[in-house]
Order: structure tokens, then sequence, then C-alpha cells
């Protein structure tokens, strides 16, 4: 049974959440950050004020009983269609900040955090942080039933509650190389890769690694965000809008021009709609079949900065607790 519907904008599901900024300045009195979700019955927003644990929203997961989840810069909260309950942590504010959440096959919530690698005590209400070696998480990924975890210190990939396999992109373990900014599945026994400048393609059987540099004169400052469609991927930079790579042939162009360089965030139903998250300029919905762009139609009083599209469990079957 499904607990609430996301919102439909021209006949697609799609949920965004929108921090609101006045004259350029955050968390000021006149500003608060929204999500936006349809239930049965009525258009409801969510804030701060209703109890939501951040000030901004980093990660909208769906998990496989249809609860929401949100990656805040102060924690975890899940939405379950009616009430908020907030999850407390070890660790200050500041590296309380959650970028990513995924649903273990075993029906575990795991958060990566600035801190580390959390998973959520459902009954005790708070994150305890596992696999203590590791920090700074920006991205998990479930592929075929195992955890990938994505760090500024490289590839991770869990073992256990105390041990984790790190796989380093550069000779150096300090190079700045190494970081991770997104894990996606690639529909087969791998996932593709995001580093600053480069994407890669690590095949989990063999641990092995196809590295592809992204072209200087079409990329501006990194990479941020990606996304497959079609064995395609879709490329959300940091002050470059949107890149396409094309696997067969390791070459990376510019994509549509949405009039925004800086892309919070990427995701897919896996119809051929892409959902794209920015960061001033609102959010769109693009069909990568016709390339057909849409706007997304809801308009706040004051520039849209959209950090987050919703995800659901991929990579693998969830089993339900």
């Amino acid at each position: 049974m499904k607990i609430f519907q996301y919102f439909i904008c021209a006949g697609l599901i799609i949920l965004s959440f929108f921090c609101f900024h006045a004259n350029g300045q955050e968390n000021n009195d006149n500003s608060y950050n929204t999500a936006i979700v349809r239930t049965e019955n009525e258009m409801k927003h969510i804030t701060s004020l209703d109890g939501m644990q951040g000030e901004t929203v980093f990660k909208i997961f769906k998990d496989s009983h249809g609860f929401i989840w949100l990656g805040t810069n102060n924690g975890v909260s899940c939405y379950n269609g009616h009430t908020l309950t907030n999850f407390s942590t070890d660790c200050d504010k500041y590296r309380n900040t959650v970028y990513d959440i995924v649903e273990m096959p075993d029906g575990r919530i795991v958060a990566g955090m600035r801190n580390g690698l959390y998973w959520v005590d459902k009954q005790n209400l708070e994150c305890k942080r596992i696999c203590e070696d590791i920090e700074y998480v920006n991205s998990l990924c479930i592929v075929n039933g195992t955890l990938l975890i994505g760090s500024n210190s490289g590839l991770y990939i869990y073992k256990d509650n105390y041990n984790a396999e790190i796989i380093t992109i550069e000779s150096s373990i300090i190079s700045r190389g190494n970081a991770i900014n997104d894990i996606i599945y690639d529909e087969q026994d791998g996932a593709w890769l995001c580093t600053n400048e480069r994407i890669i393609h690590f095949d989990l059987r063999n641990r092995k690694m196809q590295k592809y540099n992204v072209d200087k004169s079409i990329l501006t400052g990194y990479l941020g965000k990606i996304c497959l469609i079609n064995r395609e991927l879709y490329i959300g930079t940091n002050n470059s809008g949107l890149l396409k790579f094309d696997p067969s042939s390791g070459k990376t162009s510019r994509y549509i021009d949405i009039q925004a360089n800086v892309i919070a965030d990427l995701n897919t139903d896996k119809k051929g709609f892409l959902y794209v998250a920015t960061n001033g300029n609102g959010a769109y919905t693009i069909n990568t079949k016709t390339t057909a762009l849409l706007r997304n139609t809801i308009q706040p009083p004051a520039s849209i900065f959209c950090q987050a599209m919703p995800s659901t469990p991929t990579g693998g079957t969830m089993t339900p607790t």
C-alpha cells in the first residue's frame, strides 16, 4: 500500500526540495527550506518549522516501505506521509551534514555524512557510526547487494560494520583526485563513478577501473552528479551546466542549456526522463528521447534553489523488514 504520492507535474511523478533565499542571504528571518509533497488529499509543504531537523536538504530517498528519508545539514529526518521523525547523531552540526541515503538489502537505512558512515537505528531514534575509518562520505550505491561508498579518500566496498575495502583512484593516497562525488549502478555488475574531472567505470567483480577524462574545453569547475539513462550518462557540473557522456566512444559533450550552470542533483524515472535540480534556476524535466524541456511550475517568491531530487532503491532487490 502506498503511503503517499509524489507531486505530479505534467503527468510525471516528481518530488523536489526548494531552498528559499532572500536577497542572496542564507537562513535569514524571511527564508526557510521547504519540501513539497503531494499526499492523497493535499499538497504538503514541509519546513524546519514542522520539525525538519536541518535547514538545507541534500538528499531525498524513498525506501521500500514508501517512507521518505531526508538528508539535511543537521542529520536525518523521515517523513511517513503525516509526521516527521528525527534521528540524533554523535557529532556536531558541522560534521552532521548528510549527503546520501540508501537502503541495504537487509532493510537497514544507511546514511553517508561528512563525519562518516552511519546506520539508522529506528528503534532508538539515532544514527550509529559504522566503519569508523571512513570519513566525509559523498555518495552511496548498492550494486547487486554490495554497498559502495564514495568518499573524499576514494572508493570503499562495505564488508561489515567494522571493515571496508578501500580502492584509491590515484596512485597517491593523498591526491584530491581520489575524491568521489557520485556513484550510480551501471545496471550490470559495476558502477559509474564521478570525480572532479573524470568519469570512471568500476567493475565490482574484478575491481578494475576504466577512466575517462573530460575535455577541459567544455568543463569549467568540476563534475558533481551523474545519472544513467539508456546506457548514456548525464552529468551535472558546478559551473558548466549539463554534459552528456557516451560510454561507447568515451566522449563527453555539452547537453541542453537550461540557463543554469550549477546543477545540484540529477535523477530519472527509468522511462527516459531526466530530472534536474539547479542552484538558482529551479527544477526541470527533460525528455531525453526528444530533448523536450519542461520547467517545473512551482514558483516561490524568491530565487529557487533546488538541492535534491528523489531517489529509490536500485541495483538489487530490497527486502522490507
